[in-house]
């Protein structure tokens, strides 16, 4: 039976799978260095830097000093050949045997999968999720094929519509922030993972902004840019503008 005090030795991996794949795409188009250092990622924030060299470490491409493994030339060199899948397979077999050690690839449950990520890969919450997510995506970009039931999608959770207070519920209700902390709960869970946050904002109504759990760097500048633009058409508008 496993430990479930004992910690893995490696971070189990959570970046969205297309970080990786692109790092790997800019290694073949430029040239593999000794050592994989940070001015090499100074396009990435610093979060996604250790995530990407965390996940380089699991999957034995680079040594705990960063140093470049066979693994890692090897992959980058079958990057967009023939050998692609099988070199990915290789990599990502090995880099999950003990975790998935005691689970059945082809039968198995996603109730299972996320025991032994959880117990064996030190994953949990969020995490866990996203774990599992740049796991089973691994596995597509390799061809490999695995339980139907690994991508069961949970339960969405009931959704309750509560009636909104009137002005006069407002200013007889000293404690208004409760009202806008149900909105949240209202929302409904698409189980793709996602983060909701409420911002407040001083005599209107509060900002919720739902975002993908798996957003890197360039999404978010991308929806950074649609919102200034959005919120800049909004305003002109509010103010007569056209």
């Amino acid at each position: 039976m496993a430990d479930i005090n004992k910690k893995p030795s490696k971070a189990i991996p959570y970046i969205p799978i297309k970080t990786l794949f692109s790092f790997v795409e800019r290694l073949k188009s430029t040239a593999i260095p000794p050592i994989i250092d940070g001015s090499l990622l100074s396009s990435m924030s610093g979060s996604m830097k250790s995530q990407l060299l965390s996940t380089l470490r699991f999957m034995d491409l680079i040594g705990n000093d960063n140093t470049v493994k066979d693994g890692l030339r090897n992959l980058v060199s079958s990057y967009n050949t023939d050998t692609w899948s099988s070199t990915l397979k290789e990599v990502v077999e090995t880099s999950y045997a003990e975790i998935i050690s005691e689970v059945h690839i082809d039968t198995g449950t996603v109730s299972q999968l996320e025991t032994a990520f959880r117990v064996k890969g030190g994953a949990d919450g969020q995490v866990l999720e996203k774990a599992i997510r740049f796991y089973l995506a691994s596995l597509d970009a390799c061809g490999v094929k695995y339980s139907p039931h690994f991508k069961a999608k949970k339960p969405r959770k009931p959704i309750v519509r509560k009636k909104k207070p009137s002005a006069k519920d407002k200013d007889n209700n000293s404690d208004t922030d409760s009202g806008s902390e149900d909105v949240l709960d209202d929302l409904p869970d698409d189980g793709i993972g996602m983060a909701k946050f409420r911002i407040p904002i001083p005599d209107k109504q509060d900002c919720i902004i739902i975002l993908p759990n798996d957003l890197d760097q360039h999404d978010w500048e991308m929806v950074k840019a649609m919102l200034d633009a959005y919120v800049s058409r909004l305003t002109k508008s509010n103010q007569g503008g056209g």
